[in-house]
This record gives structure tokens, C-alpha cells and sequence, in this order.
């Protein structure tokens, strides 16, 4: 028989096995959620990442701050964001990152472009790494001229694809070039796309019969530059392409499957709809043999949207990043779609500077994950810039920037150092602090290229920090090509340093 003293200590314990079970739950929903700034003292540039097994992050980066050259930049960290360990790879010259990918075997593959293994400027450069960064091999791939890989997937038989652009076409322009290699990184084939303008990879995904890539044409189409989408059997042999946009410019940036595998979703920039007076961003479906679906989407806005890439949520929808100019100002993006492309939430992140975003991925905890650059939240001239999110992309923690580590720490922090390296319109010359008085009127800036030729570039300001001085240079003169730069300060040589100019 029970007493009332036993009736009330059995309902006592239920009671604590509810709120013990309710206050599980409660810790097992948690979801991370942060913004950390990483980094050294000179320019970072976030590019792309993973998750790894543990839960934490592998960033791939551009770095100048740990080596007298832009190298590949490998930074772990934990599931909270929290400092683990770091890795360069590269040598005397300009190595660029563009994407990394969890092998088969449970490694890691980076690629991107190496001006250090080659004689002819640079190549396309892949590295396989242990999961702790060491690395296991490193090959190159290109052919008579530049070659500059902008994505890589891994494949179904262990190895990788990687695209990028090449000007090694006989004129001055640029056309897609393709290298498919095994898993030990050695080249099966590569295939060359293009016409007599220029053609542009930005993205490629590898399917179990095949690859999809997108990117961009001048030669064919229907405007300036084109939306350019090509199928590839698994040899390399055109299954069919096909071209979106209107009369003005548009260009392809990012390419996905939807979740059931039967519909092509292609994220592209496009002038040619929406507001004309601005950039907007476009999203288009095809079928399996590239015909376009009567599902699209156009952003409408008053200010520039620019979308950087897709991203394919676990319940279907889709997630455009990317960055927002406005009036100057550009700040990291996310908006989330369902697929029929109503609009479910959107968030923005930055400062008075810019930040741009790099890459997004989903997270095994529901949330989503955002690599990029800052330049308003920085120790150095720009840092990498991690954003997670928790189950709604909007909701993410306060930033905080870390104090770099003592491994990270160099003796001389800031020298003369030239970012972004390569560099299309605009660089910073960056001179380290001195009793020199720098302004546009005691100093004169000439770039010389490898036959001799030397222009005075005109077009320069003067932006004075703590630890050092930019001067920041607009140049539209320079063609594509290696410049050596003198700076003279009151009729004397105060800095030199090499620059490439690509475009």
C-alpha cells in the first residue's frame, strides 16, 4: 500500500526525470552561434571552407602576413571558432587559393594557383594534406601562358576536377581550361573551352557520369557576356552548353543540383534584368540537357546585390550569399529562399568598411557557416571573417577579433607589402612607419615591366595608419602582366616590390 509520503516522492522523482530530460533537450538544440575575425598584421583574404569530422573548421585563405609572399593559408579551428592550429603552403612567389574539398580517404585537397612551381607566371596547383595539415603531395597543371584555377571538386573515381580560365589561346583573351587528374593529383586529360572573346569558369560540380560548369562568354550569347553553362561526359567530350542572359552584362558564378537531382540551379550577376541602373543577382532553373524552366528569379533592390554563390539547405531551400554594395559601402550577405523562391529570411553583416563573403556551407547542427574579408574589423590591413548561424541564418553572435597567437606572430609585422597581389584596377602599396614624410606631393610612383617599358602611375592617395602608410594606387593603364614597382620619396628610392596584373 502506498502512503502519501511515497505517492509524493514518486511524483517528486518523475518531476526531476521531466525536467532532466526537457533540460537535455534544451542542450542537445543548442546551436552555435559567433563572428570571429582572424588573422595577422598584413592581408588576409577568406576564400572557402569545411567542416571537419570533429565538428570544427578547416578555412582555406590567402595570406601575406606569415611569409614575404601571398601563400595558401590553412587555419583550423574548433566548433566554437576558437584558435587551433594553422599551416602555410608556397614559396617565394604569389600562391592564390580557391577551394578545398575532404578527400575520400579522409584527407584534405586544396587548389587554387602558383606562381612558385613554374616559369611562365603561374599555374593551376593542387595540395593534398593529412587532417592535420601536413602535406602528403603538390603538383601544378597549366600550359604555355597563365593559367588561374577558380574551382575544384573532388570525383567518383577518387580523383579531381579543376576549372579556372587560361590565357594561353593565341590572342588576348582568356578561354575555360579544364584538368581532370587521378587521387594521387597526376593529369588524365585537359580540355580548353572558348572563342575568339573571353570565356570565364567560376564554378564546377562533379556528377557520377559527368561535370557541370559555369561561368561566362563573350564569344556566344545573346549580350555582352553571358551566363555560360557546359556538360562534360567523364572524358572531357561537350554534352551540350547552353548561355542565359539579355543584352547587357551578365555573368554565371554558381552551380547546384536540388535536392531530388533533377533540376540544374544556376546563381548568376546579371545587368541585363531587374533595375538598369544597378547589379542584381539572378537565378535560373534548367532540366538535365540544359533547357531552360520557366522558374527564375530576379533580386529587386535599390542598391547592388552581387551573389558570390548557392548554397542547398537540408529542407530544400536555397541560400544566396554574396555582399551588398551600398553607396560605397559593401557588407557580407545571406538570404534564404524556399525553392519556388519565396522569400523566407536575409541577413547582413559588416561594418563602415567592407566585408565580402567567400563561401557558405550547411553544418551538422542545422545552422549554416560563412567564411569572407573584413576590412572594418581588423588587426591588419584585412582579416578573415567567420559568421555562424544558428538554424535561422539571420541569428549569429557578437564579433570578436582575436588577438593573434603566439605562433602566428612575426617579427616584422609590417614591411613594405603590396595587396592584393595579384590585382585588377586598385592596389595598396603598404611602407612601414618612418621619419619619411609621405604625401602626393614628395612622392612619384613608376611600375616597370619585363621588357623594360616604365609609365608613372599618376592616380594615387595617401591613407596614414598606427604601424604604417598605404598608399592606394587606381591604375587602369597596366595590361595584364608582371610590373616591378619604384617608389621614390623627395627624389630618392624609399621601396621597391613586384605586382601582377590580372584581369
Amino acid at each position: 500500500m502506498k502512503t502519501p509520503q511515497t505517492i509524493l516522492n514518486i511524483s517528486l522523482y518523475l518531476c526531476f526525470l521531466v525536467l532532466s530530460l526537457f533540460g537535455s533537450l534544451r542542450v542537445q538544440a543548442q546551436v552555435q552561434k559567433f563572428q570571429k575575425i582572424y588573422g595577422g598584421y598584413a592581408y588576409e583574404q577568406g576564400v572557402d571552407l569545411i567542416q571537419t569530422p570533429d565538428t570544427g573548421y578547416l578555412l582555406l585563405n590567402n595570406s601575406s602576413s606569415y611569409s614575404p609572399s601571398a601563400d595558401l593559408y590553412l587555419l583550423k579551428v574548433n566548433k566554437a571558432g576558437i584558435y587551433e592550429w594553422q599551416r602555410t603552403y608556397g614559396r617565394s612567389e604569389t600562391e592564390g587559393a580557391c577551394k578545398i574539398k575532404i578527400t575520400a580517404d579522409g584527407n584534405i585537397a586544396m587548389a587554387g594557383y602558383t606562381g612558385s612551381y613554374t616559369d611562365v607566371s603561374y599555374d593551376y596547383y593542387l595540395v593534398k594534406t593529412s587532417a592535420l595539415g601536413d602535406t602528403l603531395w603538390s603538383k601544378h597543371y597549366g600550359t604555355s601562358d597563365w593559367d588561374i584555377a577558380t574551382s575544384m571538386d573532388t570525383t567518383t573515381d577518387g580523383g579531381f576536377i579543376l576549372v579556372g580560365n587560361t590565357y594561353d589561346t593565341g590572342n588576348s583573351y582568356t578561354d575555360i581550361f579544364i584538368v581532370k587528374t587521378d587521387a594521387d593529383g597526376n593529369q588524365l586529360w585537359q580540355v580548353k573551352k572558348g572563342g575568339n572573346l573571353n570565356e570565364e569558369a567560376a564554378d564546377v560540380l562533379s556528377l557520377n557520369d559527368g561535370y557541370l560548369i559555369c561561368g561566362t562568354t563573350e564569344s556566344i550569347g545573346n549580350g555582352k557576356k553571358d551566363i555560360y553553362v557546359i556538360r562534360l561526359d567523364l572524358n572531357g567530350n561537350t554534352l551540350w552548353e547552353t548561355t542565359l542572359g539579355g543584352a547587357e552584362d551578365d555573368s554565371g558564378e554558381s552551380i547546384l543540383l536540388n535536392a531530388a537531382n533533377n533540376e540544374i540551379v544556376v546563381g548568376a550577376n546579371t545587368k541585363s534584368f531587374g533595375n538598369p541602373l544597378i547589379n542584381n543577382f539572378f537565378i535560373q532553373k534548367l532540366d538535365l540537357l540544359g533547357n531552360t524552366l520557366p522558374s527564375y528569379f530576379i533580386s529587386t533592390s535599390s542598391s547592388d546585390y552581387f551573389l558570390k554563390g548557392l548554397v542547398l539547405r537540408p529542407n530544400g531551400n536555397i541560400v544566396v550569399y554574396g555582399h551588398l554594395d551600398f553607396f560605397g559601402s559593401k557588407d557580407m550577405m545571406l538570404l534564404e529562399y524556399q525553392y519556388n523562391f519565396n522569400y523566407v529570411t536575409g541577413a547582413t553583416f559588416g561594418s563602415f568598411f567592407d566585408e565580402v563573403a567567400g563561401a557558405a556551407i550547411n553544418t551538422n547542427d542545422g545552422g549554416m557557416c560563412t567564411i569572407g574579408t573584413t576590412n572594418s574589423y581588423t588587426f591588419g590591413l584585412s582579416n578573415i571573417y567567420l559568421i555562424k548561424s544558428d538554424t535561422l541564418i539571420t541569428n549569429a553572435g557578437t564579433v570578436q577579433i582575436l588577438v593573434d597567437t603566439k605562433e602566428q606572430q612575426v617579427e616584422s609585422p609590417i614591411s613594405n607589402h603590396i595587396f592584393p597581389n595579384p590585382c585588377q584596377d586598385v592596389f595598396h602599396f603598404v611602407l612601414p612607419q618612418s621619419s619619411i614624410e609621405w604625401n602626393t606631393a614628395t612622392i612619384e610612383l613608376y611600375a616597370e615591366n619585363t621588357t623594360g617599358q616604365r609609365v608613372k602611375l599618376n592616380n594615387i592617395r595617401i591613407q596614414h595608419q598606427k604601424q604604417y602608410t598605404e598608399v592606394i594606387v587606381s591604375q587602369t593603364e597596366l595590361k595584364n602582366g608582371i610590373y616591378f614597382l619604384t617608389l621614390y620619396a623627395h627624389n630618392k628610392i624609399q621601396a621597391t616590390a613586384k605586382i601582377t596584373v590580372l584581369r
